[in-house]
């Protein structure tokens, strides 16, 4: 099966499940059905999948009937009714259910490796709004997620099972599971105290430090993991409340930096954030004026899976924010010396094709050997755990074993990569590992613009032995950093980079079989070459990456080295398609000029003519043209805020002005180019 045939039935995006949440499953519509005609995730729909799941791990020889799953969630879920609908799944499919309650991702995966469960279900929509919720999916002994393989076969059974009788009995059914959120708890708290996980170098009694927990699963857990013994001062913002709103990594991608006063301003982007009153209200404090003591701030998502840093430098009166790229610099440089590592040929980094154009070539200067893979940490955790698996090939002397492992590697560069295969490969060669004695492979680090950075991480079981586990890990990512050796001016890339989203689309038109991918593909090309090639030393080569085949990818070299990349694709976690541009400073001009006409034309050809959204987003635009200064007072309700900001923020269509919100340049370039948007004028 090809990965374009899975791309087009999977119901899975980027990183598992997710979507808008509804209580209610009209019935008779089968949940599977009412999620793909509606975009609604229902307590139904939860309970189907994860049984499905269940039964798919007994099916491919994962599991047996009785053993153990973990299940976690994020706070999102006020009336417990997805966590519970999940719970009846799982233990209808024949599995034991452990619940560890709120906590964070990788507390969830600890425990799951800890324990030596099966599997474990993460209940989280991660950096999206709290109207939204979500499901991840782990491997046991492996860890790993679903590749796309994987997802295809669990969207097969998923069809086959639906709305079915089977079903309509299964959705009856109640169950309870037993609850361990102490002990998981305690172990997540536990890993951080050995210092082979942290590093634990640097003396950090004298910094001011702030944490964000965007109102999510590490709200109950930053006073123990950040304890004020530990620091000068330490601040948690964001530990109650609705989960991501206005906090959060999120809110801070795309910005390097913001000076003190627009983090004052009343009418500034982050003025309903308590993280940037408090910085602001800290920047002040005499010890930092003085540049007597630092003043830190870690940021979080939803489920703690992801961070950012802040820098607060007083003498340029400016906040500096570090994204998962900088951090995973300063971070690789930091274990790299730390360990005294000799031969930085053997050390493997991955960054995903969203990273910045020079963190791959910084780590090629290092001499690391790097490694590039489609938007998503699942890729990178194949690299690791590759890494891993190469390990143990010393300890393997019978000849059964040696076949298994070399069917295990082979499994783990397939193009169609599957994580079932892979982890019951895994599964089968322990028998032949009792001597093994777990030390992290040549896997360095691993890395995403948003935030996700993956680094080993030594794990005790519950019979004494240890174990190396990968996992997004925003608080280890924020421990790590604060105990390296920070440099600031070496936290910055001289580099040009622009996200340019469009909200609200038909991800269909962005297919290789959809009406505009073709389209969009020759204008890129078209203007890629008229806008790069100035003489024969420079190329552009377009790339079809195999994990993700609908993106639309292109590269541009001058002579041997890249110097630009583009690239075009539907988001796996959000409702929106984006266009990412990235080049060396020398030819930003060039990529500005292109970045405005290609972000045109996904306007024009990919958003969706009528939902909720757009319609608000058509009111928004109306209130800005006819009263050339609108307030958008009247736009009250979570969803027309949401749309308010992101039409502002982040499609940037209209910007405010002393005024009010008038039509941005973007903005005003749509209506000449009569946009539908503007079909309220008429």
């Amino acid at each position: 099966m090809s990965f374009q045939e899975q791309e087009i039935k999977a119901i899975q995006g980027t990183d598992g499940i997710r979507g808008k949440i509804s209580y209610t499953n009209p019935s008779p519509i089968a949940p599977l059905l009412f999620f793909q005609e509606k975009r609604l995730l229902t307590p139904y729909f939860f309970q189907e999948y994860v049984y499905v799941f269940g039964r798919l791990l007994q099916k491919q020889g994962l599991a047996k009937q009785g053993d153990t799953v973990v299940i976690g969630e994020d706070p999102r879920d006020k009336k417990g009714v997805f966590i519970q609908a999940a719970i009846n799944g799982l233990a209808a499919s024949g599995l034991q259910v452990i619940t560890v309650g709120i906590l964070p991702t990788p507390a969830v995966v600890h425990y799951m490796l800890a324990i030596k469960a099966k599997a474990a279900v993460m209940l989280t929509a991660s950096h999206n709004p709290a109207d939204q919720h979500g499901i991840k999916l782990f491997f046991g002994s492996s860890a790993l997620k679903f590749f796309p393989y994987d997802d295809i076969l669990l969207t097969e059974e998923l069809q086959k099972f639906s709305g079915s009788s089977d079903s309509q009995t299964m959705l009856l059914q109640t169950y309870t599971a037993k609850k361990e959120h102490e002990k998981a708890r305690r172990l997540f708290i536990a890993t951080f105290q050995d210092e082979r996980n942290t590093n634990k170098v640097k003396d950090t009694s004298n910094a001011i430090v702030v944490i964000d927990a965007a109102n999510g699963a590490a709200s109950s857990l930053v006073a123990d993991l950040f304890c004020k013994e530990q620091f000068a001062a330490v601040y948690y913002e964001n530990v109650q409340g609705n989960i991501n709103e206005n906090s959060g990594v999120a809110a801070l991608e795309g910005h390097k930096s913001l000076t003190k006063q627009q983090a004052l301003s009343s009418q500034g982007l982050f003025s309903a954030f308590p993280l940037w009153r408090r910085l602001a209200q800290l920047a002040d404090d005499p010890r930092v004026k003085q540049d007597l003591q630092p003043l830190i701030a870690f940021v979080f998502d939803g489920d703690a899976d992801r961070c950012y840093r802040i820098d607060y430098i007083h003498g340029k009166q400016t906040f500096y924010i570090t994204n998962g790229d900088l951090l995973a610099c300063q971070i690789s440089r930091y274990k790299m010396a730390k360990a005294n590592l000799k031969q930085a040929k053997e050390t493997v980094c991955v960054c995903t094709i969203e990273s910045d154009i020079n963190l791959s070539l910084l780590w090629q200067k290092q001499g690391f050997q790097v490694k590039i893979t489609s938007v998503g940490d699942k890729w990178i955790l194949q690299n690791a755990f590759l890494s891993q698996v190469k390990q143990v090939e010393e300890y393997i002397t019978n000849e059964e074993g040696k076949h298994i492992y070399t069917q295990l590697i082979q499994s783990l560069q397939e193009e169609a990569i599957s994580a079932i295969k892979v982890t019951r490969l895994w599964q089968d060669m322990q028998t032949y590992l009792e001597s093994y004695i777990a030390k992290p492979g040549h896997f360095l680090v691993g890395a995403e613009e948003s935030g996700h950075i993956i680094v080993p991480s030594y794990v005790k079981t519950i019979d004494q032995k240890e174990i190396i586990g990968y996992v997004g890990n925003g608080i280890q990512t924020a421990l790590l950093s604060l105990y390296s050796a920070w440099n600031q001016k070496e936290a910055a890339f001289t580099s040009w980079h622009v996200n340019l989203p469009v909200y609200y689309v038909d991800k269909s038109f962005l297919t290789r079989f959809g009406i505009v991918y073709n389209t969009l593909a020759e204008l890129v090309t078209d203007s890629l070459k008229q806008a790069f090639i100035v003489d024969s030393s420079v190329s552009v080569k377009q790339v079809i990456f195999p994990q993700e085949p609908n993106m639309l990818f292109f590269e541009v070299y001058k002579e041997q080295n890249r110097v630009a990349y583009l690239f075009i694709r539907n988001s796996g976690t959000e409702d929106k398609a984006s266009c990412v541009i990235a080049c060396l400073k020398a030819f930003q001009d060039v990529a500005k000029q292109l970045a405005k006409q290609i972000h045109i034309n996904m306007f024009l050809s990919l958003k969706l003519e009528s939902t909720q959204e757009v319609e608000v987003q058509k009111n928004i635009i109306l209130d800005c043209l006819r009263n050339q200064g609108a307030n958008l007072a009247d736009f009250t309700t979570p969803l027309e805020r949401r749309v308010v900001y992101e039409t502002e923020h982040k499609e940037k269509l209209i910007c405010k002005t002393k005024q009010g919100y008038v039509l941005s340049e973007i903005g005003t370039l749509l209506q000449e180019r009569k946009s539908f948007l503007f079909s309220k004028l008429d």
